[in-house]
């Protein structure tokens, strides 16, 4: 089965492919944008392939799908969002995205998470989303917090990164409290 192409008022969430491989390497080297990724800084474009071709591949073993968001009006790519961990068994999956900072602060995201969420709920029969936010990425917990996901807790100490423990909130929304695509 393909990834489908997915749209919104003013984007369209198209699968990934290895073409996108510059444009990703761009943003996860990009410190300001890796800020709360809790992942190295990539060194090279072969670092952006094999991570795209890490999406293609959960896609493939029903173990998640990432789409690439692009605006309409332009075909310029801007982020990406989906659901990294797939759990078909528990119709778990978590969610997960980051924007170009270029274009933080226009409700994009909350877009294209709630496109995925439909997405998820209606394709590929999920009943729990979870995601995850460092209790400083304030932009993160708007965008969860706007789709009407329901924070569970704080996981203290849950990350060791770059020598430096972080929380994270735990989030979570239930297919029958989410009122997206319906």
């Amino acid at each position: 089965m393909e990834i489908p192409t997915l749209e919104t008022d003013r984007l369209r969430l198209r699968p990934a492919s290895l073409k996108d491989a510059p444009w990703m390497f761009t943003l996860r080297s990009s410190p300001a944008f890796m800020e709360f990724m809790n992942r190295p800084l990539l060194k090279d474009v072969s670092e952006a392939e094999a991570f795209l071709q890490n999406v293609l591949d959960r896609y493939a073993n029903d173990t998640g799908v990432q789409w690439i968001l692009e605006l309409k009006s332009t075909g310029e790519p801007i982020g990406y969002a989906g659901m990294w961990r797939w759990e078909k068994s528990n119709r778990l999956a978590e969610v997960g995205y980051g924007m170009d900072l270029n274009f933080v602060g226009h409700g994009y995201m909350t877009e294209a998470v709630k496109a995925c969420l439909a997405y998820g709920y209606e394709h590929m029969n999920i009943h729990r989303m979870e995601a995850y936010a460092r209790t400083s990425n304030k932009a993160s917990i708007r965008v969860l917090e706007k789709c009407g996901f329901h924070k569970e807790g704080t996981l203290r100490h849950c990350v060791y990164f770059e020598e430096e423990f972080f929380d994270l909130y735990l989030f979570s929304l239930l297919s029958n409290e989410a009122a997206v695509g319906r």
